[in-house]
């Protein structure tokens, strides 16, 4: 029996995709093999000493891998074609979630949250397009590839500041104060995956904190701005490969030029962003059930304590079960 499930076909994988003739199923399946092969070849063999040191040590982050991501193209998959990029969207999130997660969801997490990063820029349109993103595509060509976040939660409102009904009621602490050229940001933002590694965020706060769902804008932030500060990275229970940080802005300054969209289209762009992200949520859950069985079969296979378990009929008919659900 082999250690590994069976590849799926994209029709399978994806049964919609036929009926979507917008749909690149040649460069799905591409994108599908190279982060296979990344998975493979860097994610698994050093998932485990990577979980425990970053255990130990949750400020110490691994650049090498992220380095060997960029040359598989788990940076750049999310960004438009005119700007460098893939051009891939939730779909393509999803392919490559999963093959991640089945290897390492906390290493996989690196990649999710730099693409949720990306995503309130592509509502920007091709304005955004020639800067950030170019930027971010140039730097995978370097030793310094770049990561983005995406900076929503607080300490005092969650998921309240995911929706536009809850955000009027939310305890909001952010806010954005106009001055000459731009605005002012004083926030503290919570649980910010990659938050402490990343070159650049992008930040939703309010203009106005008495109407923060109608002011609820997106910023582009750059982290070596004056007044940005890491002021904790989490000791987090598991996918600890991924730092999680609380991230003050004392006052930092972002240019007008720098709004994601326009002032006040943070609360629907924050929708649309998580609705999208929801699509790579389920392909992440799908990916560590793929692992774990993987992993189970390699145990029921290699391990002396297992042997002759897999010859029982009962065992094998839970291993059925299993990989039916997870197909």
């Amino acid at each position: 029996m082999s250690t590994m499930m069976p590849e799926r076909s994209l029709s399978e994988q994806f049964p919609r995709l036929a009926a979507n003739g917008g749909v690149d199923v040649r460069g799905l399946r591409q994108l599908r093999a190279s982060a296979h092969r990344f998975a493979e070849e860097h994610v698994r063999p050093r998932a485990l000493q990577l979980d425990r040191r970053t255990g130990e040590d949750p400020a110490w982050f691994d650049w090498d891998l992220v380095r060997a991501g960029a040359e598989h193209g788990m940076l750049s998959f999310l960004i438009p074609r005119p700007a460098g990029g893939a051009g891939g969207l939730a779909t393509q999130a999803a392919v490559v979630m999963e093959e991640l997660c089945a290897a390492c969801p906390g290493i996989a997490l690196i990649f999710g949250a730099h693409a949720l990063g990306i995503s309130p820029l592509l509502l920007g349109g091709p304005s955004q397009w020639d800067g950030v993103l170019a930027e971010l595509i140039a730097s995978e060509s370097t030793r310094e590839p770049q990561l983005m976040a995406c900076a929503i939660t607080e300490p005092e409102a969650g998921t309240d500041v995911e929706d536009p009904d809850l955000l009027r009621l939310a305890r909001i602490t952010s806010h954005a104060r106009r001055v000459p050229g731009g605005f002012r940001l004083s926030a503290t933002k919570r649980f910010i995956s990659n938050g402490s590694v990343a070159r650049w965020i992008t930040i939703l706060m309010p203009t106005d904190p008495t109407a923060a769902a109608e002011t609820w804008t997106c910023f582009l932030v750059d982290t070596r701005s004056e007044g940005f500060a890491v002021s904790r990275v989490e000791h987090k229970m598991g996918q600890r490969a991924c730092p999680a940080a609380e991230l003050t802005f004392d006052e930092v300054f972002v240019p007008a030029e720098r709004i994601v969209s326009r002032e006040g289209d943070g609360a629907p762009a924050t929708m649309i962003v998580l609705a999208s992200s929801r699509p790579p949520v389920a392909a992440i859950a799908t990916g560590i059930a793929r692992g774990a069985y993987e992993r189970l079969l390699l145990w029921l296979e290699e391990d002396r304590h297992a042997r002759g378990l897999l010859d029982r009929q009962h065992v094998q008919l839970a291993l059925a079960s299993m990989e039916e659900e997870i197909h």
